[in-house]
């Protein structure tokens, strides 16, 4: 390309939007086919492991959200300099998320594996990009994105249930991926900065 930018790099954006919508529909219409589910009572895996529609469905919006957040994060690293440190680990935490939806809540440990791959990378690499992003100046919409998604999580994980903090931290890391994604789009000349 002309101007340096791989088309892998050109699409992430798009992915991460894709992702992020994939899972925000997916998620609900996974739990209305269960007919059982109920927020803040029952973790979101429990989807995965039903004996119904519900499974493929939720277990096909983690593999494909988990799939797209790859392809972004790389686009990060080639895009945005300071996401040096932050695009690896984001990278590690989208292959757990695609794994939850390969092992899902009845395949022990397995999932529980894929479930800690992905809940703790991702807080650490959206803490790490947040903390890098506000210093380089770069993608600043995204930085606070991950810095609200991250202290409206850890404030549910003291006030709230594990399976309601786990909707928290989720629904949190949809919106950063709204956020990311559209913010690297409206700013093409923001990456080399």
């Amino acid at each position: 390309m002309a101007d340096g930018i791989s088309g892998l790099a050109r699409l992430g954006p798009y992915l991460a939007i894709l992702g992020a919508l994939s899972f925000s529909i997916l998620w609900p219409l996974a739990a209305v086919a269960t007919g059982d589910w109920v927020l803040g009572r029952d973790t979101l895996s429990e989807l995965g492991g039903k004996e119904n529609h519900a499974a493929p469905i939720f277990s096909g919006g983690c593999a494909l959200a988990g799939a797209c957040l790859v392809v972004f994060g790389l686009a990060l690293r080639e895009r945005v300099p300071a996401s040096r440190r932050s695009a690896p680990i984001l990278i590690f935490a989208a292959i757990g998320l695609a794994m939850v939806g390969v092992w899902n809540i009845t395949m022990s440990p397995w999932h529980m594996i894929a479930t800690v791959w992905f809940f703790g990378p991702v807080a650490v690499g959206l803490a790490v990009m947040a903390f890098d992003f506000l210093r380089a100046k770069v993608m600043r919409a995204s930085a606070w994105a991950a810095v609200a998604g991250i202290t409206v999580s850890f404030v549910s994980a003291v006030v709230a249930t594990v399976p309601f903090t786990e909707a928290v931290a989720v629904a949190a890391v949809i919106a950063w991926g709204f956020v990311a994604g559209t913010e690297m789009l409206a700013e093409p000349t923001a990456e080399r900065r």
